[in-house]
């Protein structure tokens, strides 16, 4: 049975979709984190569906520590990364043209021109490091090469290192999924979906896990849709099966040790929206509202991995390193990718990644006087 209905509109056929997201908790003595699904978004009918993630952090000890910020997820439908799981991915708003004003876009004129008849750019948050991706980037390399033996590993270096001379310094295709998860609280929300926690590679169609052939397929968080051709396994299916074996095992790890708590499962149906509307829904570019939330943003994330990390460790520690089953190891994987940090300065959380594109929120032909939010972050 498919999970969408037909909705006709304007003489259009749109489709809403029912999707599961899953909702958690995590807490020591003092603290309570909890991340919550509140709102599904099927934006423009056709760009990308989104979620709307509330975080909220309440202290027993101290009240005045109680925050919360409602962040915004995008499924992906991994045209860019090369991976279709249903992974979720934070992110601020839909920057073009049109929408100048009510999300952050090119402050240069003859930018603003290039781009005006480009496609939306989907600006993200820059949030952490928060932990050491990179370690689990390198596990997810070492089981690629290792994967067929000792005689298969020449080449398996050589494919791996074709697609990252190919990754554009790792910012498209499959090696740029996991240095996308900087923030430890968001790793986690892109592993615990079903489509991972579930993966059983005697039964799933890793060509499942191929983006579909085309990119604005608006049924595209529809698993059961498979790119079947090419019809022979590539060396990038191989790094899918590595990628997604392994997030399955984190994510199976982390359920049944219970290093989260109160895990449920809440269906969604996506709200048609335009792209317009959800761009004032999300507020990006309201200054004030902006640095309230990125600033919880954080110290949420922040809370939630020192908590996780405190409860990991704690297990870790006590695992005989003797003969070690396939979970223990991931254990002391998990753990090991968990060291002690000092968070950005929330503040520029939200800065820096529109510095790297040079953007802001006033409207073409507006001087400095008129310009509003985010343009006066300097």
């Amino acid at each position: 049975m498919k999970n969408y209905i037909y909705v006709k509109r304007k003489s259009e056929i749109y489709y809403i979709m029912e999707h599961n997201f899953f909702m958690f908790s995590i807490k020591d003595e003092n603290i309570e984190i909890k991340i919550t699904p509140v709102e599904f978004f099927n934006v423009e009918f056709s760009i990308r569906y989104v979620v709307m993630y509330k975080l909220t952090l309440v202290d027993t000890k101290n009240p005045l520590k109680n925050q919360e910020s409602t962040i915004p997820y995008y499924i992906s439908n991994g045209q860019t990364n090369k991976l279709r799981a249903n992974m979720i991915y934070p992110f601020l708003c839909y920057s073009d043209w049109s929408n100048q004003g009510i999300c952050p876009y090119y402050q240069d004129i003859e930018k603003k021109e290039y781009h005006k008849d480009k496609g939306t750019l989907l600006l993200k948050y820059t949030i952490g490091p928060n932990y050491s991706h990179t370690r689990l980037e390198n596990l997810v390399i070492d089981h690629f090469i290792t994967k067929d033996g000792i005689d298969e590993e020449d080449k398996r270096r050589k494919e791996y290192a074709q697609m990252d001379r190919e990754s554009q310094h790792l910012s498209i295709g499959l090696p740029s999924v996991m240095p996308r998860l900087t923030n430890f609280l968001d790793f986690i929300l892109c592993i615990v979906n079903e489509n991972i926690i579930n993966f059983n590679p005697a039964v799933d169609n890793i060509r499942c896990f191929r983006p579909l052939e085309s990119r604005i397929d608006v049924d595209y968080i529809d698993m059961k849709k498979c790119k079947i051709l090419p019809n022979t396994l590539t060396h990038e299916d191989d790094y899918r099966f590595v990628i997604i074996t392994i997030f399955s095992r984190f994510a199976n790890l982390i359920l049944k040790n219970r290093f989260i708590d109160n895990i449920d499962m809440v269906k969604l149906t996506a709200n048609p929206i335009s792209k317009e509307d959800f761009n004032r829904y999300v507020n990006a570019c309201n200054r004030d509202y902006m640095i309230k939330t990125d600033t919880s943003y954080a110290n949420i994330s922040l809370e939630f991995k020192k908590i996780f990390q405190q409860k990991i460790d704690y297990v870790a520690a006590r695992t005989n390193r003797v003969d070690m089953t396939q979970e223990e190891i991931d254990m002391i994987s998990l753990s090991q990718c968990m060291p002690i940090f000092r968070i950005k300065n929330p503040f520029f959380i939200y800065n820096d990644h529109l510095t790297s594109y040079k953007m802001d929120c006033s409207k073409s032909g507006e001087d400095e006087d008129d310009m509003v939010g985010l343009s006066r972050m300097d």
